[in-house]
């Protein structure tokens, strides 16, 4: 059944709500060039940044610190499953961007094999993994639906993701998020995020932590891309949710809507050349 602007997310923010934005950075689907638009839309002081390289000992600590002195927070960002809402006294909303799975899988294992700071990397160079293996090799959680998992905040272990999970994060889409981004669709999700959360500058961006020397998804084997496909099964159900949505959004901002995205393009293409 076709969506309809009945299925979208609740748009209950107002201009001037002093609620906070929660975004939920998924990793390499276009975060970190994301956090530097968002930097460049809310005052430094209303900022808290979780630690991306130290989720756990991050979020441990936001949970630690008293709800009166989190009041100021108008933006909380990072690396983080759903639910982090419960800390901050003020309403909140999610934003997030969604990957396609594919793409996604391919970046994050180059990502590893470029990253010697990441946790994994030491494991995938001594056992001389490939794409293929390193998907089915179950070292970690974040191999398997992790999209599903962290929009549904049941960040499991690897191939504990369930269909309950799925369907859990479709609901927190639908309640909690007033914009799932696309990476794919980047420029309209960075203008769907401008008016729906009133932003007072264009989120013009230069890419950033783009994984280089990684291959094209069209020249893997068809056999690599079969398995992403089956250990993520969950998140390739749930992006093309997420697409769906993200088409009866634009459908819904009007014919102008096109206009101001070429404005958009061509001054950030602009912008990038200074």
């Amino acid at each position: 059944m076709p969506l309809s602007p009945a299925d979208l997310p609740n748009q209950s923010r107002s201009e001037g709500d002093d609620g906070c934005v929660i975004f939920l950075h998924i990793a390499k689907a276009g975060g970190t060039t994301f956090e530097a638009v968002l930097d460049n839309q809310y005052p430094p002081e209303s900022i808290y940044a979780l630690d991306n390289w130290d989720t756990v000992s991050s979020i441990q600590r936001l949970s630690a610190t008293p709800r009166d002195n989190l009041r100021h927070v108008r933006l909380l960002r990072g690396h983080m499953p759903f639910g982090l809402h419960q800390y901050i006294p003020s309403p909140s909303r999610y934003i997030t961007f969604l990957r396609d799975p594919v793409e996604r899988m391919t970046s994050h294992f180059y990502f590893v094999l470029q990253t010697p700071l990441h946790y994994l990397h030491q494991t995938v160079m001594e056992q001389k993994m490939d794409l293929a293996a390193y998907v089915l090799s179950g070292i970690s959680p974040e191999l398997d639906n992790s999209q599903t998992k962290a929009i549904s905040g049941n960040f499991t272990h690897f191939g504990c993701c369930t269909r309950d999970d799925l369907e859990t994060a479709k609901a927190n889409i639908r309640d909690w998020f007033e914009v799932t981004g696309i990476t794919e669709r980047y420029d309209e999700s960075l203008l769907l995020m401008k008016r729906r959360l009133h932003w007072r500058n264009d989120p013009y961006y230069v890419s950033a932590n783009i994984t280089s020397s990684r291959p094209a998804v069209a020249s893997l084997p068809e056999s690599t891309i079969d398995s992403i496909r089956q250990v993520n099964q969950l998140d390739m159900e749930l992006y093309e949710y997420a697409l769906s949505l993200h088409k009866v959004a634009l459908e819904a901002e009007g014919p102008q809507f096109a206009e101001e995205l070429a404005q958009f393009q061509r001054r950030n293409r602009d912008q990038g050349k200074r």
